[in-house]
């Protein structure tokens, strides 16, 4: 189960940064809409407290099994 939830943390954290790439380019990009950077602003935060989530929850796995 922990190498699940790791896998499952590592390719949320791989699309963590895909978005915060996305992000910084849509910030110099003056041909993208006020509301949609703001969009995408959001679901970048979004990401990142679910990573966050997901860390907790990975460290009271180990942390149950005494790693």
């Amino acid at each position: 189960m922990a190498g699940k939830q790791n896998s499952l943390l590592q390719h949320a954290k791989v699309r963590f940064e895909d978005a915060r790439r996305q992000l910084g380019f849509a910030a110099m990009d003056f041909s993208i809409p006020d509301d949609r950077f703001l969009e995408m602003r959001a679901e970048t935060r979004q990401m990142q407290d679910e990573i966050r989530k997901l860390e907790r929850k990975s460290k009271s796995l180990f942390s149950l099994f005494g790693f």
